[in-house]
């Protein structure tokens, strides 16, 4: 079990991505080196076997799983499933001073947002549509066509997405706000 850890580490890509492991370079790889792990276990443990030898053994490969991770799979990962990257592409565009809301996203997003832009993030889906205008994260098969049948009265603007999550993000105005009143 403790010889499996760093291959899944090697292709948690693949398993995050696909949801299963296709027999490929890198699975071949990473079954190579499990069983090349195992038997160094194996036999380190039958030249001298005991209970101490064995927590170190097994702590070997465990060190080698979470070092592939930190160093192959961090950015991955946190482009995946982070907020922190959407709340900074955001935060380019707005300095926190407009309010959030989100719309058909997963808690995960709504409480990342809620964390790295430091407001409270209305959801859509409650009925909580903020009065003014707002920034609005939605998943990327939403269209603006759709916002403005929810949001009737009101314009939609795309301003960004993240790929990684699949969201894109919106400027949203405020009730009755024309074109006129956006050239001031």
């Amino acid at each position: 079990m403790a010889a499996a850890l760093p291959a899944l580490a090697f292709l948690m890509q693949f398993i995050v991505v696909q949801h299963r492991l296709s027999l490929n370079r890198a699975t071949l790889l990473a079954l190579a080196l499990t069983i090349v792990l195992s038997l160094a276990i194996g036999l380190t443990l039958r030249q001298r076997p005991g209970l101490r030898l064995l927590r170190f053994v097994t702590l070997v490969p465990v060190i080698l799983a979470i070092a592939a991770v930190l160093r192959l799979d961090a950015h991955f990962l946190d482009e995946r499933f982070s907020t922190r990257l959407l709340s900074d592409s955001i935060g380019h565009i707005d300095n926190s001073s407009l309010p959030t809301a989100v719309f058909n996203v997963s808690r995960e997003i709504e409480y990342g947002l809620h964390f790295y832009r430091n407001q409270r993030i209305a959801r859509y889906e409650s009925g909580e549509i903020p009065a003014g205008e707002h920034i609005l994260v939605a998943p990327r098969a939403l269209t603006i066509e759709q916002l403005n049948e929810k949001l009737s009265g009101r314009r939609v603007s795309y301003l960004g997405s993240d790929q990684p999550q699949g969201l894109d993000y919106f400027w949203v105005s405020a009730p009755g706000m024309t074109m006129d009143h956006m050239k001031m």
